[in-house]
């Protein structure tokens, strides 16, 4: 499978993929990506962000040697930095959104499944590390994130208009306060080979998971 994982930057995407590697040692990371284009100040500069989704889009269409792969960040990321670049400067011209649309539609559709890492999972943990005027704009962007995920999931065909065989990957939202509760949620999804877990499996996991959780509630 192919398989992404996104979030706002510090949100624990890497922490995340390198404990999925363990429990899954058939997943390989996806190729590095220029961190020169990663930094804080890419997010103030359209052409900077312009590069990073092409870097994404190319990323996502390319297949690898490999049958399993993860990768640290997507398209998803990109179009909800250029979503909260757009809400920054209402000047800009909403043709040139229309084309980040078209690129976004067209890579998300590469992913089997998209893990969602929301950014009140690590608020207090932030108020410790960063400026104010950090935290204020990771917790607007994940506004944007979230509008995203909400929108796959209202099944908004404004939003997500797909007409493709391929259509739009799942779109799960990890919770959990430690890395353990995550891969407990992405294990719900992928079975102990690396495969998607059918729909009908899922549930009955889902409920033994539980079932486990309030047993070692109860001692």
């Amino acid at each position: 499978m192919k398989i992404a994982v996104c979030g706002v930057p510090t949100v624990g995407k890497t922490e995340l993929i390198e404990n999925v590697m363990k429990m899954w040692p058939d997943y390989v990371k996806s190729c590095d990506k220029d961190e020169k284009l990663y930094n804080p100040e890419s997010r103030y500069d359209i052409s900077k962000l312009d590069k990073i989704m092409d870097e994404f889009v190319n990323e996502a269409m390319f297949v690898e040697g490999r049958k399993n792969v993860i990768h640290d960040g997507c398209v998803f990321d990109a179009f909800a930095h250029i979503l909260m670049f757009f809400g920054m400067h209402p000047e800009a011209d909403p043709a040139v959104l229309a084309k980040y649309q078209g690129l976004f539609y067209a890579a998300i559709q590469y992913y089997d499944v998209i893990f969602y890492i929301p950014y009140r999972t690590k608020y207090k943990k932030d108020l410790e590390k960063i400026t104010k005027d950090e935290f204020v704009y990771l917790t607007k962007l994940d506004e944007f994130y979230s509008e995203i995920f909400n929108q796959w999931k209202q099944n908004n065909e404004s939003m997500f208009p797909f007409t493709s065989s391929m259509g739009c990957p799942p779109i799960i939202e990890i919770f959990g306060k430690t890395v353990a509760d995550q891969i407990n949620v992405i294990s719900l999804y992928v079975d102990e080979n690396g495969d998607a877990i059918p729909p009908a499996q899922k549930t009955e996991q889902k409920i033994k998971t539980e079932e486990s959780k309030g047993k070692q509630n109860d001692e």
